[in-house]
C-alpha cells in the first residue's frame, strides 16, 4: 500500500554554492510512503506522519545553512555547542564565513548542495525515523511555480523568537509591483536581479571594527569583506560575506521591512510613479503588502 502527502511542509533555508556564494532558497516537501496495514487498517495516521516528518525537517535543515561537507573550497568546523564555516572561491579568496550554534547549520556530505542533493539526505534520515511497519518513504523537493520574477536572499532576525534569527537562513521570494492598479513586470526584474542571490543586512548588525569580532572572524577578515554579528537568544552569531553580494538595509530586514524599503527605494527615485503598490513575499505563500 502506498500513501502519499502532497505539500507536507515548505523549507526555507540558505545554502552554500562554489559560484553563487550564499543562497537563499524555499522549497516545497512531497512525500510518497509505502508499508502494510497496521492494526488500525492504516498504514500510518495521516496527522502522525505529518508530525512527526515536519519535526524532523524543522530540526535539522528548515531554516538552517545547509553545507556541502565534501568540497574543497569548504572548511566546515564544529564543536560542542557551536560551529563555523568558511566558503572559499577557486582563487582561494574568501567568499563566506559564518559562525554560530551548532544548530544553525546542516551540513551534507556532498561536493555541491542542490534539490536532488537534499532529497536523497532527506529520504535517508526520514526512513531510519519510520515505525517497523512502513517499506520506503521517498521525499521529492519542487520550486513553487510563480509564473514571474522573484529573488534568492539571505538575511538573519536578531529580535526573532524562533529560528528566523539564525544569521545565514533564506528563501526564494517573488515580487509583484503595481502601479496606478498595473502590474509593472520590469520594476519587479529590477528588484529581481538586484538581489539575486543576495544577503539583506541590517545597518544597525554591522560591524566595522573587526577587532570586536571573534577571534576566527578576526583571522579572515579584509577589506574585501563586510562583518555582520549579533547576539540573540540562541547564541552568537557572526557572518562576513563579500561586499557584493550584500545590499544594506537601514532597519531590520524582516518581510515588512523589506516591502517598506523596497517603496520608498522606488518612490525617491521617481517620485512622480503614481500609486505603487509592492507586495514582497518572504518564501512560499507569504509576505507583506504596502
Amino acid at each position: 500500500m502506498e500513501l502519499f502527502v502532497n505539500n507536507l511542509t515548505v523549507i526555507d533555508f540558505s545554502f552554500l554554492d562554489i559560484q553563487r556564494g550564499l543562497v537563499g532558497e524555499s522549497l516545497i516537501v512531497d512525500i510518497n510512503i509505502k508499508g502494510e496495514l497496521d492494526h488500525q487498517s492504516m498504514v500510518m495516521d495521516f496527522s502522525k506522519l505529518k508530525k512527526e516528518i515536519k519535526k524532523y525537517i524543522d530540526e535539522t535543515i528548515d531554516h538552517a545553512l545547509v553545507i556541502p561537507w565534501n568540497s574543497p573550497q569548504v572548511s566546515f568546523v564544529s564543536k560542542a555547542l557551536t560551529a563555523e564555516v568558511t566558503l572559499r572561491t577557486d582563487e582561494g579568496e574568501v567568499d563566506c564565513y559564518v559562525s554560530g550554534p551548532v544548530k544553525a547549520f546542516c551540513p551534507i556530505q556532498s561536493g555541491k548542495i542542490n534539490r536532488d542533493v537534499i532529497e536523497r539526505w532527506l529520504t535517508t534520515r526520514i526512513n531510519a525515523i519510520m515505525p517497523a511497519n512502513i517499506e520506503s518513504v521517498s521525499v521529492s523537493l519542487r520550486e513553487e511555480h510563480i509564473g514571474g520574477h522573484y529573488y534568492h536572499y539571505a538575511h538573519g532576525l536578531k529580535k526573532h523568537e524562533g529560528n528566523c534569527q539564525r544569521i545565514a537562513h533564506g528563501h526564494r521570494s517573488a515580487i509583484r509591483i503595481y502601479i496606478n492598479g498595473e502590474r509593472h513586470p520590469s520594476w519587479e526584474m529590477f528588484w529581481a536581479k538586484r538581489w539575486r542571490d543576495c544577503y539583506l543586512m541590517s545597518e544597525e548588525d554591522v560591524v566595522a571594527d573587526f577587532s570586536k569580532l571573534s577571534v576566527g572572524a578576526q583571522q579572515i577578515a579584509n577589506e574585501n569583506l563586510i562583518a555582520s554579528a549579533y547576539t540573540s537568544t540562541q547564541g552568537r552569531f557572526e557572518l562576513l560575506i563579500r561586499h557584493g553580494r550584500v545590499e544594506i538595509l537601514p532597519y531590520d530586514t524582516t518581510v515588512e521591512r523589506i516591502a517598506c524599503y523596497i517603496k520608498q527605494d522606488m518612490v525617491y527615485s521617481q517620485p512622480d510613479l503614481g500609486n505603487l503598490v509592492v507586495h514582497a513575499y518572504e518564501g512560499i505563500e507569504k509576505g507583506a503588502i504596502v
